[in-house]
């Protein structure tokens, strides 16, 4: 089977056409190891090893937070 990338989507909006599509933040993790998030049009990824076998992480989530202005 071929790897396909995954992608998580913010709930309330979406980031297709977005002008921050490209943009990669650095988060650090929870026991010091650097993580890269990084936006799509289909969504956000991460390179933690998490995101890769679930689908979503708590990194991607922080990224999304940060968007909420509510």
């Amino acid at each position: 089977m071929k790897y396909r990338p995954r992608y998580m989507k913010p709930e309330d909006w979406s980031t297709e056409g977005n002008i921050w599509v490209g943009s990669i933040w650095d988060i650090t993790g929870s026991k010091g190891d650097i993580y890269e998030v990084e936006m799509h049009d289909n969504g956000f990824n991460c390179t933690c090893v998490g995101f890769a076998y679930h689908g979503k992480c708590k990194h991607v989530k922080s990224v999304i937070k940060r968007f909420d202005y509510d």
